[in-house]
Protein backbone atom coordinates (compact mmCIF):
# COMPACT_ATOMS: atom_id res chain seq x y z
CA UNK A 1 0.00 0.00 0.00
CA UNK A 2 1.17 3.48 -0.85
CA UNK A 3 1.02 7.33 0.88
CA UNK A 4 -1.87 8.99 -1.33
CA UNK A 5 -3.47 12.56 -1.43
CA UNK A 6 -6.97 12.62 -2.60
CA UNK A 7 -7.89 16.02 -4.27
CA UNK A 8 -11.33 17.30 -4.81
CA UNK A 9 -11.00 19.26 -8.09
CA UNK A 10 -13.75 21.88 -7.88
CA UNK A 11 -12.83 24.98 -5.05
CA UNK A 12 -9.09 23.12 -4.74
CA UNK A 13 -7.33 22.32 -8.26
CA UNK A 14 -9.25 24.93 -9.80
CA UNK A 15 -10.66 27.29 -7.39
CA UNK A 16 -13.21 29.01 -9.63
CA UNK A 17 -14.94 25.27 -10.87
CA UNK A 18 -17.36 25.07 -7.66
CA UNK A 19 -20.61 25.93 -9.29
CA UNK A 20 -19.54 27.63 -12.82
CA UNK A 21 -19.93 24.62 -15.20
CA UNK A 22 -23.00 23.45 -16.47
CA UNK A 23 -23.56 19.51 -16.27
CA UNK A 24 -22.09 17.49 -19.35
CA UNK A 25 -19.77 21.30 -20.11
CA UNK A 26 -16.36 20.23 -20.95
CA UNK A 27 -13.06 22.52 -20.23
CA UNK A 28 -10.46 23.53 -23.19
CA UNK A 29 -7.03 22.58 -20.99
CA UNK A 30 -5.37 25.95 -22.04
CA UNK A 31 -8.77 27.52 -20.32
CA UNK A 32 -8.09 25.83 -16.91
CA UNK A 33 -6.84 27.95 -14.18
CA UNK A 34 -5.05 25.65 -11.64
CA UNK A 35 -4.93 27.15 -8.05
CA UNK A 36 -1.39 29.10 -7.57
CA UNK A 37 0.93 26.82 -6.78
CA UNK A 38 -0.91 23.26 -7.54
CA UNK A 39 1.05 22.03 -9.95
CA UNK A 40 4.57 22.65 -8.63
CA UNK A 41 3.04 21.06 -5.57
CA UNK A 42 1.91 18.22 -6.95
CA UNK A 43 4.97 17.55 -9.02
CA UNK A 44 7.34 17.78 -5.60
CA UNK A 45 4.73 15.18 -4.42
CA UNK A 46 4.79 13.14 -7.47
CA UNK A 47 8.84 13.39 -6.83
CA UNK A 48 8.57 11.49 -3.55
CA UNK A 49 6.01 8.69 -5.11
CA UNK A 50 2.78 10.32 -3.36
CA UNK A 51 -0.10 8.59 -5.22
CA UNK A 52 -2.51 11.83 -6.83
CA UNK A 53 -6.02 10.90 -7.18
CA UNK A 54 -7.97 13.84 -8.33
CA UNK A 55 -12.00 13.12 -7.73
CA UNK A 56 -14.27 15.50 -9.63
CA UNK A 57 -18.00 16.14 -9.85
CA UNK A 58 -17.82 16.14 -13.76
CA UNK A 59 -15.87 14.60 -16.11
CA UNK A 60 -12.90 16.81 -17.68
CA UNK A 61 -9.91 14.16 -16.57
CA UNK A 62 -8.29 14.39 -20.13
CA UNK A 63 -8.40 18.27 -20.01
CA UNK A 64 -7.23 18.40 -16.23
CA UNK A 65 -4.25 15.75 -17.27
CA UNK A 66 -3.10 18.06 -19.86
CA UNK A 67 -3.28 21.09 -17.53
CA UNK A 68 -1.11 19.46 -14.81
CA UNK A 69 1.63 18.24 -17.67
CA UNK A 70 1.99 21.54 -18.89
CA UNK A 71 3.31 22.16 -14.85
CA UNK A 72 5.46 19.33 -15.40
CA UNK A 73 2.97 17.47 -12.73
CA UNK A 74 0.53 14.33 -13.35
CA UNK A 75 -2.37 12.33 -11.48
CA UNK A 76 -2.33 8.78 -10.96
CA UNK A 77 -5.75 8.65 -10.46
CA UNK A 78 -8.54 10.60 -11.50
CA UNK A 79 -12.42 9.23 -10.35
CA UNK A 80 -16.08 11.24 -10.81
CA UNK A 81 -18.25 11.85 -7.82
CA UNK A 82 -21.63 12.09 -8.35
CA UNK A 83 -22.73 13.14 -4.90
CA UNK A 84 -21.72 14.01 -1.95
CA UNK A 85 -18.53 12.25 -0.27
CA UNK A 86 -19.21 8.85 1.42
CA UNK A 87 -16.92 6.37 3.31
CA UNK A 88 -17.59 3.67 0.06
CA UNK A 89 -16.85 6.56 -2.19
CA UNK A 90 -13.28 7.13 -0.84
CA UNK A 91 -12.85 3.26 0.41
CA UNK A 92 -13.07 2.63 -3.53
CA UNK A 93 -10.57 4.91 -4.42
CA UNK A 94 -8.28 4.05 -1.70
CA UNK A 95 -8.61 0.15 -3.10
CA UNK A 96 -8.46 1.10 -6.57
CA UNK A 97 -5.26 3.18 -6.16
CA UNK A 98 -4.01 0.80 -3.82
CA UNK A 99 -3.62 3.57 -0.79
CA UNK A 100 -2.74 3.17 2.72
CA UNK A 101 -5.40 5.42 5.06
CA UNK A 102 -3.03 5.62 7.50
CA UNK A 103 -1.12 7.60 5.14
CA UNK A 104 -3.18 8.97 2.86
CA UNK A 105 -5.24 12.53 3.29
CA UNK A 106 -7.66 14.54 1.48
CA UNK A 107 -8.14 18.04 0.31
CA UNK A 108 -11.25 19.73 -0.21
CA UNK A 109 -13.41 22.67 0.73
CA UNK A 110 -16.34 20.52 1.81
CA UNK A 111 -16.60 20.08 5.78
CA UNK A 112 -18.98 17.22 4.99
CA UNK A 113 -16.30 15.55 3.91
CA UNK A 114 -14.52 15.10 7.27
CA UNK A 115 -17.44 12.06 8.48
CA UNK A 116 -16.51 10.22 5.38
CA UNK A 117 -12.86 10.27 5.36
CA UNK A 118 -13.16 9.42 9.71
CA UNK A 119 -15.46 6.79 8.43
CA UNK A 120 -12.83 5.69 6.19
CA UNK A 121 -9.90 5.44 8.09
CA UNK A 122 -7.95 8.31 6.22
CA UNK A 123 -5.14 9.88 7.92
CA UNK A 124 -6.88 13.93 7.73
CA UNK A 125 -8.57 15.85 6.03
CA UNK A 126 -7.15 19.83 5.13
CA UNK A 127 -10.27 22.16 4.17
CA UNK A 128 -8.74 24.91 1.66
CA UNK A 129 -10.19 28.16 2.62
CA UNK A 130 -12.22 27.01 5.37
CA UNK A 131 -12.15 26.93 8.97
CA UNK A 132 -12.82 23.15 10.40
CA UNK A 133 -15.75 22.57 12.84
CA UNK A 134 -15.65 22.76 15.91
CA UNK A 135 -15.83 19.57 17.93
CA UNK A 136 -14.11 15.97 17.96
CA UNK A 137 -13.75 14.22 14.71
CA UNK A 138 -12.36 10.51 13.30
CA UNK A 139 -9.64 12.22 11.59
CA UNK A 140 -7.34 14.87 11.78
CA UNK A 141 -8.56 18.20 10.17
CA UNK A 142 -6.95 21.53 9.86
CA UNK A 143 -6.58 24.38 7.64
CA UNK A 144 -4.79 25.51 4.22
CA UNK A 145 -4.83 28.08 2.37
CA UNK A 146 -4.94 26.65 -0.75
CA UNK A 147 -3.57 23.46 -2.47
CA UNK A 148 0.14 24.40 -2.29
CA UNK A 149 -0.37 25.31 1.44
CA UNK A 150 -1.70 21.94 2.27
CA UNK A 151 1.58 19.86 2.69
CA UNK A 152 2.47 22.70 5.80
CA UNK A 153 -0.31 21.19 7.85
CA UNK A 154 -0.62 17.22 6.90
CA UNK A 155 1.21 16.22 10.01
CA UNK A 156 0.14 12.73 11.66
CA UNK A 157 -0.82 12.76 15.04
CA UNK A 158 2.44 11.38 16.21
CA UNK A 159 4.34 13.81 14.62
CA UNK A 160 7.30 13.66 11.74
CA UNK A 161 6.31 13.34 8.01
CA UNK A 162 2.85 11.64 6.50
CA UNK A 163 4.08 10.12 3.56
CA UNK A 164 5.68 7.13 2.95
CA UNK A 165 9.82 8.01 1.75
CA UNK A 166 9.72 5.74 -1.59
CA UNK A 167 13.23 6.09 -3.97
Amino acid sequence: MRSGLIIAVEGVLIPGAGGTLEAGSTLAAENLALAPGAGTMIQRLNLAKVVIVLVAARDYADDLETALELCGARSDFTSIRPAGWTPRLILGLMRTADLDPATTWLCTCDDAAIDAAGSAGLAGVVLVGIDPPPGDHQCVVARAESLADAPRVMLPRGGGCWHTHQT
